[in-house]
């Protein structure tokens, strides 16, 4: 209602819903289950040939908890192997350094390095 005011859609002040409280809905979080893994991980190793760096970012998605704007973004001077992090220098809330697990350090360290591209994931459409 709010928005079809905005719009002009609405005399302005005529939404009914004004001064409602919205409806608390609890929090909803949801796993895979060992056969939604197994279906996944054939699914990626289908998708492999096709789309490899798609499929390495999934994995490493899969192995951080990151967000796939993060990742996708991610540049290679931020990741620091030795010390198993990644500063992300902006993040949704701010700076933030990030714990790495063996396997994604391994994952990313595999990502080839694109000259004159800083990013861990180089996009095949743009520069970055």
């Amino acid at each position: 209602m709010g928005h079809a005011e905005l719009l002009g859609y609405r005399k302005k002040g005529s939404n009914p819903c004004r001064g409602m409280k919205r409806y608390k809905r609890p929090a909803k979080e949801r796993f895979l289950s060992p056969a939604e893994y197994h279906r996944l991980g054939a699914a990626l190793v289908a998708e492999e040939a096709k789309h490899p760096l798609n499929v390495t970012l999934v994995r490493l998605l899969l192995l951080t908890g990151y967000r796939r704007e993060e990742a996708q973004a991610m540049n290679r001077a931020w990741v620091h192997p030795e010390g198993g992090y990644v500063a992300f220098p902006d993040t949704k809330g701010d700076a933030q350094l990030r714990a790495l697990g063996p396997a994604a350090i391994r994952v990313i360290e595999a990502q080839p390095c694109v000259i004159g591209n800083p990013h861990v994931f180089p996009s095949a459409e743009t520069d970055g």
